[in-house]
């Protein structure tokens, strides 16, 4: 694969896996799959670094967005972040110790289980309503 046809092609994808995040989540359903199949000379772990990159930097024109329009209760806001940075730090730690073949074929597999969900449950996404 040659580089201009990959940067099309992942630019189409993050494209829109950016679009399911701001819809409904999950946009690295998306992506992920596609890096790994641009990239197949990166560890697993690489290439998901790479992907939150993406995530980070669409998540912070959110973040600008929202801090725009409400008010952020930091007491709340601080031990959240923090424990977010934590634990995503072990699940990266965690991704690089298992081999690149065992990741790929986990990831293949949540993919199709993920799918499935999403297909089968038609009200995914629909608040219930409240009763009272």
């Amino acid at each position: 694969m040659n580089l201009e046809y990959a940067l099309i092609a992942l630019g189409f994808f993050a494209f829109c896996g950016g679009l399911i995040d701001a819809a409904v989540g999950g946009g690295g359903l998306v992506q992920v799959p596609a890096l790994l199949h641009a990239l197949p000379q990166y560890s697993v772990a690489t290439v998901f670094g790479t992907n939150k990159l993406a995530v980070l930097a669409g998540n912070a024109f959110s973040i600008f967005s929202y801090v725009r329009r409400i008010k952020i209760v930091w007491k709340l806001m601080l031990p959240t972040m923090l424990s977010a940075f934590i634990f995503a730090f072990l699940g990266a730690f965690s991704v690089a110790l298992v081999p690149k073949a065992v990741m790929e074929y986990g990831v293949f597999v949540v993919l199709v289980v993920m799918a499935v969900y999403t297909f089968a449950k038609k009200d995914l996404g629909q608040v219930p309503p409240v009763s009272g």
